[in-house]
């Protein structure tokens, strides 16, 4: 009870519908960091007049910042001309395990997440769906958001509607406060790192044309040296 009162407060700080980017970010040591960007139009902020948007955001914020604080979140006003507005929510967890005992923010879109360790395979899988009323005041409503997850090892499935690199993103543009499935399975003992592979095959490509460039000098200077011997 006393948690999910908690994940109210904390979702009252967030503006009725708004833009909602959720991410979780899982590191090589096992550790998990969670972010929320929750925006709103230039509009919304234009109907406090005689105030800045900053002000705005901060009075909203104000009043839990004690409970933000005992929580251990971090709390950043990300306020932009003519640009959407809002916060960004952060924190870190050492493992999933924590994340899931201990976070209060991905409520907002499932009662559980499912994460299972078979060997070096792992599996996580979660239900539910974004409010889009504003009558149920335990939920914000999200006009539009996003779920993503980054890993950095090799992932086996996962049913994303877009990947970037190693993120594996879920969309719910014009939410209409649908049901949908999250899944997505990785093996910790393959690690995906992206940077490494590029560097490595852009050190491939400049051992092949340097040595494409050293053929061509000497078969040059042979052949320089057999007209040389001619004369």
């Amino acid at each position: 009870m006393k948690k999910k009162i908690i994940f109210v407060v904390l979702m009252l700080i967030l503006l009725s519908g708004c833009k909602a980017k959720y991410s979780i970010k899982i590191d090589k040591d096992g550790s998990v960091e969670e972010t929320l960007v929750a925006t709103e139009t230039p509009e919304y902020f234009d109907t406090y007049k005689h105030t800045s948007v900053g002000k705005v955001i901060s009075y909203i914020i104000d009043p839990y910042i004690d409970v933000l604080n005992e929580k251990k979140y971090s709390v950043t006003n990300n306020v932009k001309i003519n640009s959407d507005s809002g916060v960004t929510v952060k924190k870190k967890y050492s493992s999933f395990k924590d994340y899931i005992g201990n976070s209060v923010i991905y409520s907002q879109f499932t009662d559980k997440i499912s994460y299972e360790e078979k060997g070096d395979k792992v599996y996580i899988s979660l239900k539910g769906k974004f409010s889009s009323s504003a009558q149920n005041q335990s939920y914000v409503p999200v006009s539009d958001g996003s779920i993503s997850i980054t890993v950095p090892y090799k992932v086996i499935d996962s049913n994303a509607d877009k990947v970037v690199d190693n993120t594996y993103i879920w969309n719910f543009d014009d939410n209409k406060g649908q049901e949908r499935e999250i899944n997505i399975s990785y093996t910790k003992s393959k690690i995906e790192n992206l940077d490494f592979n590029y560097s490595a095959i852009i050190g491939v490509a400049i051992i092949i044309i340097l040595g494409i460039i050293a053929l061509f000098i000497f078969r040059r200077y042979k052949k320089a040296n057999r007209e040389a011997n001619k004369i």
